[in-house]
C-alpha cells in the first residue's frame, strides 16, 4: 500500500497499462500522453451533456468505431494484446470467403 501511496505522490502512474485515449510517452515510461487516434473519447465526453449512453452507444456502433480492448490490442497495448492473434482471424476469414 505504501507503495501506491509514493507513486501517488510523485504524480506517477499507479497501473502498466494507461486507459483508452492515454498512451505511454517513448521517452519517459512514468508518462503518459494523449492518444490523438482515439480522439473518440472527447467525443463522447462531449455528447454526454446531452445524450443518454444507450444513444452514445448506438451511434458509436453505427460508426463502426473500435471498442477500446480491440483498439488497444490491435496495436499492441492493453490486457488482451497476447491473448488474441487477429492476423490468423482475418486469414481465416478470407479463406472461408474464397473457397466459397
Amino acid at each position: 500500500m505504501t507503495d501506491f501511496r509514493a507513486k501517488g505522490k510523485a504524480r506517477r502512474p499507479l497501473t502498466n497499462n494507461p486507459p483508452y485515449g492515454d498512451m505511454k510517452d517513448a521517452e519517459d515510461k512514468n508518462r503518459w500522453i494523449i492518444d490523438e487516434e482515439a480522439a473518440v473519447v472527447r467525443r463522447i465526453f462531449a455528447m454526454t451533456v446531452s445524450i443518454g449512453p444507450y444513444r452514445i452507444a448506438k451511434i458509436l456502433s453505427d460508426e463502426k468505431v473500435e471498442k477500446p480492448s480491440y483498439y488497444q490490442a490491435v496495436r499492441g497495448r492493453g490486457c488482451y494484446k497476447n491473448q488474441c492473434d487477429f492476423m490468423r482471424d482475418i486469414e481465416f476469414r478470407n479463406r472461408l470467403y474464397i473457397s466459397r
